[in-house]
């Protein structure tokens, strides 16, 4: 998939969730909590790739960097899941099984799953300097020291 594809995917998952909002779910609490975990998840598996790939090069302060990142993006992610699964989870072993319920943390699998392989994806191509960033984004291309591999 090629970079520019990637904001139509995501904008196309929006859509399908807020169809099936206003379908099955009826719960806009719920479609706005699963709309923010498009980004979020994403987020971190850019994070996450960036750290797994600083970890193999030879920069201990750029792998620093990575890794605040990403366990900063790791624990803002967990609330969304938390919220979008326990939760839901929680209150049908309370309530029991509703259709309702199956369906929130079937989305929020679904759209988790998509959003953070296309970070990592996304990230990777930034790292071996396949996709453009602004100039201040530059440091995220591995160059010397900072590439997979080098010590």
């Amino acid at each position: 998939m090629k970079s520019k594809q990637i904001p139509r995917l995501m904008l196309s998952i929006a859509l399908f969730i807020t169809i099936v909002q206003s379908l099955i779910i009826q719960d806009w609490t719920f479609t706005l909590s699963l709309l923010l975990l498009i980004p979020i998840p994403f987020l971190q598996n850019m994070a996450f790739t960036w750290v797994s790939r600083s970890r193999q090069g030879g920069d201990p302060d750029y792998h620093r960097y990575a890794a605040w990142s990403s366990n900063f993006v790791w624990i803002l992610t967990q609330s969304f899941i938390a919220s979008n699964v326990y939760t839901p989870i929680t209150h049908m072993m309370d309530n029991g099984i509703n259709i309702q319920s199956i369906v929130k943390i079937i989305l929020t699998f679904v759209v988790y799953a998509i959003a953070t392989s296309e970070g990592s994806v996304m990230m990777m191509k930034i790292n071996l300097g396949k996709v453009k960033v602004p100039t201040f984004l530059n440091f995220l291309i591995e160059k010397g020291k900072r590439q997979v591999g080098k010590r």
